[in-house]
This record gives C-alpha cells, sequence and structure tokens, in this order.
C-alpha cells in the first residue's frame, strides 16, 4: 500500500467536476458544477475566475506548451472553450 501526505488543501465554492495541472504542475483548472473554471497557481491562490459555461464542467485540459498556453473545457451545456492563458 502507498501512503502519502496532504501538501496543499482548498475550499470552492462549488463542488467540483473536474481538475488539470499544466505541463509544469504550476497551474491547476478546477472545473465546477456551476459552470466556471478557476485558475490556480501551485500555492492554490486564485488567478482568474472565468465563467464560461451555462451547465456543470465536464472536463478541462491544458494544451502542451509546443502549441502555446491553451486551455479547454467542456460542459454538459453542449459546449467547448478554449482560452489563451496570458502570463501577468
Amino acid at each position: 500500500m502507498t501512503s502519502g501526505s496532504l501538501l496543499h488543501s482548498a475550499s470552492h465554492a462549488s463542488p467540483l467536476s473536474a481538475l488539470g495541472y499544466n505541463h509544469y504542475g504550476s497551474l491547476l483548472a478546477s472545473g465546477h458544477l456551476s459552470g466556471t473554471l478557476t485558475l490556480q497557481n501551485s500555492q492554490l491562490q486564485v488567478l482568474q475566475v472565468l465563467n464560461s459555461h451555462k451547465a456543470p464542467v465536464t472536463s478541462v485540459s491544458f494544451c502542451h506548451p509546443k502549441w502555446g498556453s491553451l486551455l479547454a473545457s467542456s460542459s454538459s451545456d453542449r459546449t467547448v472553450c478554449v482560452f489563451r492563458l496570458e502570463a501577468d
């Protein structure tokens, strides 16, 4: 059996329905049942909240850095959103 220790913990306003880390592990995208996406850094500080869907988010995925800094999400509302992530 494998054991581990908790590195970070965070709470969200809406229940989570999808999670994804970028290629470098420096960004976390979480999709919510409310249809929102939350983008956080590796310390779980909220960088941005995207209100992009009208139904629960079903998946999130970061593009490989070779193709740019893109985040895609899909939802039960039958939409796919693609975001170009800008560095601050």
